[in-house]
């Protein structure tokens, strides 16, 4: 548990971005860093935001989970809600799909696996400067790979 906070602290304190609010139009696209309770490791992706309304926007996202042994990945494809926003923060909701891959080889022997899962959570977004904006978040990923995510996006 004490690492899950120190993976959040260091990702809300080094996110660092161009602001990322739900503008209608508004397009990005950035790495990702995350921490998964289920798969214990952290995490390297991209993330892309649309804005499709000014307090709605899509976010596609793709995983790749750092674990010894196995090929371990996830899609997901969010949306979020923003609300709470002010020139010092804004607050946002997030649901949508999410689809978890995992494949091993022992001894010559392959097997997989892929899940289909329901993502549920809310993230924080901080402007750092004029131009610059930290973004933590964290979901529950509801399914067959049930787990807690924590992370940040730079987009």
């Amino acid at each position: 548990m004490k690492k899950l906070f120190i993976i959040l602290g260091v990702a809300l304190i080094c996110s660092i971005s161009l602001p990322a609010l739900a503008q209608k139009g508004n397009m990005k696209l950035g790495p990702t860093v995350s921490y998964g309770t289920g798969v214990e490791n952290l995490g390297v992706g991209a993330k892309f935001h649309y804005g499709i309304t000014d307090q709605i926007r899509l976010a596609p996202g793709f995983t790749y989970w750092l674990v010894s042994g196995a090929t371990s990945w996830e899609a997901n494809l969010d949306g979020n809600y923003m609300f709470g926003e002010s020139d010092k923060m804004a607050f946002y909701a997030l649901g949508g799909l999410n689809i978890y891959g995992v494949s091993i080889e022992v001894m010559g022997i392959s097997s997989s696996a892929t899940e289909v899962g329901l993502n549920a959570g809310a993230g924080l977004q901080l402007p750092l400067g004029a131009k610059m904006t930290g973004i933590a978040e964290a979901k529950y990923v509801l399914g067959n790979a049930d787990q807690l995510e924590i992370g940040r996006a730079h987009v």
